[in-house]
């Protein structure tokens, strides 16, 4: 492959989906002829593991290489700090179209992360106004 073609990066990360599922793990009921493709042409992982059973956490840490816990991303309300480098950074750096869509949780301003545009709104808004309150000497919830 020469230096000025380089390979489309399509990266999918599905929520609950089970592999016994989808036709290529041999399902003859299910049709997934879309991920069967994808699965035929490209790279399936067989044993891939999530360093944190929450989706928001784990998408910060696959994006950008460090523990949830490294960047303070606890839970699906974490807001994930514009500060990190992203995978999206780097490909965007190096000439990629770098496109989001569908559900990521970036909480806070920023809803792009490295990516060039986005074509799809997330389902949270930018602000932190959706999040409820807490009482400081009980810890119980005030509105929200």
């Amino acid at each position: 492959m020469s230096a000025s073609r380089k390979p489309n990066i399509i990266l999918i990360m599905a929520d609950q989906l089970t592999p016994f599922m989808t036709g290529v793990y041999g399902n003859r009921e299910v049709q997934t002829p879309n991920l069967d493709c994808l699965f035929r042409e490209g790279v399936r992982f067989d044993a891939a593991y999530t360093p944190v059973p929450l989706c928001t956490p784990a998408r910060a840490a696959l994006m950008t290489g460090k523990y949830a816990s490294r960047l303070g991303c606890w839970d699906n309300a974490s807001p994930f700090s514009s500060e990190e480098p992203t995978i999206a950074h780097y490909c965007t750096l190096s000439g990629y179209e770098t496109v989001l869509s569908g559900k990521m949780h970036f909480i806070g301003p920023d809803q792009l992360h490295g990516f060039e545009r986005r074509l799809t709104t997330d389902f949270y808004p930018s602000s932190f106004n959706w999040l409820p309150e807490r009482d400081p000497e009980t810890s119980q919830v005030i509105g929200g």
